[in-house]
């Protein structure tokens, strides 16, 4: 099952794909896809009226699905554990999907009640084409046949009187061309790591997984007598530390930023275990955490590196996250994440995430380790890397050439 996005609430000056939000800024947007394909005079693809299969009945979300997609959505809110509704919640994720411009989403019906969710999105009306994903069902619905016969329904949209299904390579006036979601990810998943939601979305719009579909390290089950209260709370003070264990001598793993949405799993005796958006699993202070939902925001534009180079002569600190102090995995995580690009949090899981490329680009990754990566640096060309370094004579984040160590110890050159 598809999601509707990453656990990423949009501030006012982002735009919202279904999956990670940009800053608008970031791109060009004089008119929506909606007002091209009006001003082209080309059909559009809201139907004229719902679209009745043997199982499913669909159509454009309006208003009056609110409460019945609530309790869909609501029955069993882990489905939603890697889209943008975990987050959100449900009433601003149907309030974003009600005011689209750039996407047609629509409700499934099953025997005349709300169950579920789908859209059109990346409309591309001058090269009339569209891509149809961010589905999803509640759990009563899986394997039933429900999935294929609303992908069915949306890709049979009419164009010129006649149905299309898949890529068209006859012109028509209206849509022909559907990127097809099980086509795409057999395609690529050898290759490259899919955006949670529908395959084929521009990867700086979603959560890049590696091709175990991990963002981090997996979390075990969580231990203790509330086992089952996992609610969502967010990050109380400017930086946290998350812990290997519930002690503040532990390993710190990662840190949580003020603002950062977290699923709790277990308390303990003033410690909290939690998992973070990028799905990183650790214990936190529970001082440091306040109720409600929180958000992730891409606060940048450029590209990762020219993000990284920020970082230039900030300390080396393992597990940090912040210019106060970043190790190079952290740096990599970050510089991606303020862009609008969740990525894995670890050197190894960043590499099984990229595509090996032989000869490498200002912005690729460069991988270090015997058995697995154990170091992570971005490539900047005529030999030279940016990282954040912990050697004795390294000062933390810096841009010089690749040292002759680790050179001798490069695993691999991988783009994200």
């Amino acid at each position: 099952m598809t999601g509707c996005g990453s656990a990423i609430v949009p501030p006012e000056d982002t735009w919202n794909s279904g999956g990670f939000v940009i800053p608008e800024k970031a791109y060009y947007r004089s008119v929506s896809a909606a007002a091209i394909l009006k001003i082209m005079d080309r059909p559009g693809l809201h139907p004229g009226g719902p679209l009745a299969g043997r199982l499913v009945q669909i159509e454009p979300i309006e208003e009056r699905h609110r409460e019945g997609l609530r309790e869909a959505a609501e029955r069993d809110p882990q489905i939603h554990r890697y889209t943008n509704m975990y987050s959100l919640g449900f009433d601003r994720w149907f309030e974003l999907a009600v005011a689209a411009e750039n996407e047609i989403p629509f409700v499934v019906h099953v025997d005349g009640r709300p169950v579920g969710s789908s859209r059109y999105l990346n409309i591309e009306p001058f090269h009339r084409r569209t891509e149809i994903g961010w589905t999803w069902l509640e759990r009563a619905q899986w394997g039933t046949g429900v999935n294929i016969e609303t992908k069915y329904l949306l890709l049979r949209t009419r164009s010129t009187g006649r149905a299309s299904c898949g890529w068209s390579s006859r012109p028509t006036r209206g849509i022909c061309a559907f990127a097809a979601p099980c086509s795409a990810s057999a395609a690529r998943s050898k290759a490259f790591p899919q955006a949670h939601g529908a395959p084929g979305l521009d990867p700086r719009l979603g959560v890049v997984r590696d091709r175990r579909r991990r963002l981090a390290s997996g979390a075990v089950a969580a231990r203790g007598e509330d086992r089952a209260a996992r609610v969502l709370v967010r990050c109380a003070v400017e930086i946290a530390a998350i812990r290997a264990e519930p002690d503040d001598a532990a390993e710190q793993v990662t840190q949580a930023l003020e603002g950062e949405p977290l699923r709790v799993e277990e308390r303990r005796d003033g410690w909290v275990r939690v998992v973070t958006a990028y799905d990183y699993p650790g214990w936190i202070r529970a001082d440091a955490l306040a109720e409600g939902e929180g958000r992730l925001v891409a606060d940048s534009s450029g590209s990762p590196i020219d993000v990284a180079r920020s970082y230039l002569g900030t300390r080396y600190l393992w597990g940090g996250m912040t210019e106060h102090g970043i190790d190079c995995s952290g740096l990599v995580h970050m510089s991606y994440r303020r862009v609008g690009k969740l990525v894995p949090r670890d050197a190894d899981q960043q590499e099984d995430a990229g595509v090996e490329v032989g000869v490498p680009e200002s912005g690729d990754l460069v991988t270090y380790g015997e058995e697995a990566a154990d170091h992570v640096a971005f490539w900047v060309g005529d030999g030279r890397i940016l990282h954040s370094t912990g050697r004795e004579d390294g000062i933390g984040v810096v841009e010089e050439s690749e040292p002759d160590e680790l050179r001798a110890r490069r695993r691999k050159l991988v783009r994200l």
